[in-house]
């Protein structure tokens, strides 16, 4: 019973080891799905100069669901206010500077001609590109070593115990 303890504390380590893992992931295919959006935006925009409503209901099919559901909280401000934290974007991983980012952008939209949306969408994407590689570096150098240290964590707990 003592050593069926000890194996649920370092699996227990190597759990919260694969949260912060995944936390990482999420944040990565947040970027990829949001410079994939901007690509998409910058298509229409060139081509066929929809409003924003239609480019995100094509956009939203394909959109994972943390981006899914900042364009939904970005169109629901349309209609009432911005939510209570001042944020579109509700992916735990961001930090502030990442929100304000996706706020300025989603704030930008719809302000301007065509050309200036064309070019807002480009500075952004080339921001939110940057951003990609971070995360995508990030994950690389830290992913497979957090699950480790938990690991660890969890044997040195089992030590100390025992």
């Amino acid at each position: 019973m003592r050593y069926a303890g000890f194996f649920l504390i370092c699996c227990a380590g190597g759990g919260i080891g694969a949260c912060f893992l995944m936390k990482m992931r999420e944040k990565r295919r947040f970027y990829e799905d949001l410079l994939r959006l901007l690509n998409e935006c910058a298509i229409y925009m060139r081509y066929t100069r929809p409003t924003l409503d239609e480019i995100f209901g094509e956009c939203l099919g394909y959109a994972g669901p943390a981006l899914g559901e900042t364009i939904r909280n970005y169109c629901a401000e349309k209609k009432f206010s911005l939510p209570q934290d001042g944020c579109y974007c509700k992916l735990g991983g961001l930090s502030r500077d990442e929100k304000r980012e996706i706020n300025d952008f989603f704030d930008g939209l719809g302000k301007s001609d065509a050309e200036g949306q064309l070019s807002h969408v480009t500075l952004f994407s080339e921001r939110f590109g940057e951003r990609l590689r971070q995360a995508a570096e990030k994950e690389k150098r830290n992913g497979t070593g957090c699950v480790k240290i938990g690991l660890l964590c969890g044997i040195f707990v089992c030590i100390l115990l025992f």
